[in-house]
């Protein structure tokens, strides 16, 4: 009974009474909650000992691998290139229409051939007469070869394989550079994690009730155990009060018997232990 009653103890009451008080692990609860905290920060979920798992497991490589085979086979794909070229072809298409960018883009063309050819020499003379007497045909001439831009940027793309099979070299090249900067992002990652306080706060919103259950769940076997154990020990203690020299005599003989027995099953225990290591070592 005074088991049971102590282990009642640890958990309540729950909420603290005038007389009764409080129980043990509630009242110790954000004690507790720093402690396991602690604990959990400095131990199981050590940063160092997570960067040391990370580096060890090689999860940076396995990404690396996986992020380049995922981009090279999805640069080579067919059914992708189509629809990245149609894309491309149908947005470029569409800025064209804009009658803003076309005016600009004519006008930086005129410039840059203005540019080039220059105003010296035969050459300049040509092209200052050809443009200051076909004004209209000149400019047409320019808007003709803006709207061309797209179809050419289509044509470029439809041909581009070599450009797709250098891509897929140079990310198969910086495999060590991709895999260093994931190392790092997963470091930096680690350094950023506020593990004391992630553990802290997710047990402050177990209450007292939920942590008792969670308490129990974890330690109900031994608990009980401590319970039944406690009452057996009192029927022993009450025997030896009843008849004292008999009970002392009857409580010898056992103890000597169960440390004997105790001893003969270690030692048996120890044999077998030993056979599959001389097993392993032949």
């Amino acid at each position: 009974g005074t088991n049971w009653l102590a282990i009642k103890m640890l958990f309540r009451p729950q909420q603290k009474r005038p007389i009764w008080g409080q129980g043990l692990i509630p009242a110790t609860k954000n004690r507790l909650i720093h402690k396991l905290s602690s604990a959990i920060n400095d131990t199981i979920l050590n940063k160092d000992q997570l960067k040391l798992l990370v580096l060890n497991s090689g999860i940076a490589e396995k990404l690396t691998k996986a992020i380049i085979e995922g981009a090279v086979n999805l640069i080579n794909d067919k059914e992708f290139q189509e629809e990245i070229t149609h894309w491309v072809y149908v947005n470029v298409k569409e800025y064209f229409r804009n009658p803003k960018v076309r005016r600009k883009l004519v006008h930086e063309l005129d410039t840059r051939i203005h540019s080039a050819v220059g105003t010296k020499g035969i050459t300049g003379f040509f092209y200052r007469s050809y443009k200051g007497l076909k004004k209209d045909e000149y400019q047409e001439r320019l808007e003709t070869i803006v709207n061309e831009i797209p179809e050419v940027i289509l044509e470029l793309m439809e041909h581009a394989q070599p450009l797709i099979e250098d891509i897929s070299d140079t990310f198969r090249k910086s495999e060590e550079d991709l895999k260093k900067l994931l190392t790092e992002l997963i470091v930096d990652l680690i350094d950023r994690l506020q593990i004391y306080d992630i553990v802290r706060s997710q047990l402050e919103d177990f209450d007292e009730g939920k942590l008792e259950e969670m308490i129990w769940n974890a330690t109900n076997e031994h608990l009980l155990y401590i319970q039944y154990l406690g009452g057996f020990l009192g029927v022993l203690g009450g025997l030896l009060l009843w008849q004292p020299y008999l009970m002392l005599i009857i409580y010898a003989v056992i103890l000597t018997v169960l440390w004997v027995l105790d001893n003969i099953l270690f030692k048996l225990k120890q044999k077998n232990a030993q056979k599959p290591e001389e097993s392993i070592s032949k």
